[in-house]
């Protein structure tokens, strides 16, 4: 629970490649590297080294075969605090109690998998240089580009327990615009001025990768460059009519090095 709270993915066969990876490094690798250490003085130490790298490659190949396994990891959604508070909570009164006030433990397991089912994900995500977006619809994420900033969309698909393979791009874009609906709203990201002005008067939400100069003229409702440089990147929560943002510096806070 803790490695999917913090990394929203797990090694399946973890403990499958660490039955045969620890053995090894524990019992021959390492001992042997240390007598090669005290080899070295001497010159000695090259025989040992050689007989170490077949071990060293025999824990690389049980990695690399565990990990190629269908299933080797189990991506999962993003989990809110509550939920690893309530199961980290009943870990507790699991290990600390006896007799039948153990089984309370399992009612807070239990518990713990309702926040991550009714908590909301964001359904638009703007980067901290507003060029990347990314729009979750139908369990899948559709992004401007998959060619750009991969990292950022890498993290992105872990909030979603969406592999970067699944990734895919917005279909209506051309000469640095795209449009998408969601949720009875037209979302569209522009990259250039071409097509400002009727995406001003269309679009329900607008996303711009420059600054724009007057806001006033432009009756969507709309993030750019300016809003992106004050409060870093933009999480967007529709609902219903109401459209809910989340930005980098509320949940970071005013802190020194975040300036």
């Amino acid at each position: 629970p803790l490695t999917l709270y913090h990394f929203q993915h797990f090694a399946t066969y973890g403990v499958l490649s660490n039955v045969v990876a620890v053995p090894l490094m524990s019992f021959i690798i390492m001992p042997g590297l240390i007598v090669a250490l005290i080899l070295m003085p001497f010159q000695l130490e090259g025989g040992l080294l050689n007989i170490l790298d077949i071990f060293i490659r025999q824990v690389i190949d049980v990695a690399h075969y565990t990990a190629n396994l269908d299933g080797a990891v189990f991506h999962s959604s993003f989990w809110p605090v509550s939920a690893i508070s309530l199961f980290v909570f009943g870990g507790l009164i699991l290990v600390f109690t006896k007799g039948k006030l153990r089984y309370l433990s399992f009612l807070f397991f239990v518990f713990s998998f309702i926040p991550i089912m009714t908590t909301s994900l964001p359904n638009i995500l703007i980067a901290d240089q507003s060029q990347l977006i990314g729009v979750y619809k139908d369990g899948r994420l559709y992004l401007n580009t998959t060619s750009k900033d991969k990292y950022t969309a890498k993290q992105w698909g872990s909030i979603y327990g969406i592999k970067p393979e699944q990734f895919l791009e917005m279909d209506n874009c051309y000469d640095g615009a795209c449009t998408m609906a969601l949720n009875g709203k037209r979302i569209s990201y522009l990259s250039n001025m071409h097509g400002l002005a009727e995406e001003c008067q269309k679009a329900d939400i607008l996303i711009l990768s420059y600054g724009l100069d007057n806001e006033d003229q432009c009756k969507a409702r709309h993030f750019d460059r300016f809003d992106t440089w004050r409060h870093g990147a933009h999480a967007l929560y529709i609902q219903g009519k109401k459209i809910r943002t989340k930005t980098t510096d509320k949940a970071v806070g005013n802190r020194p090095w975040t300036q």
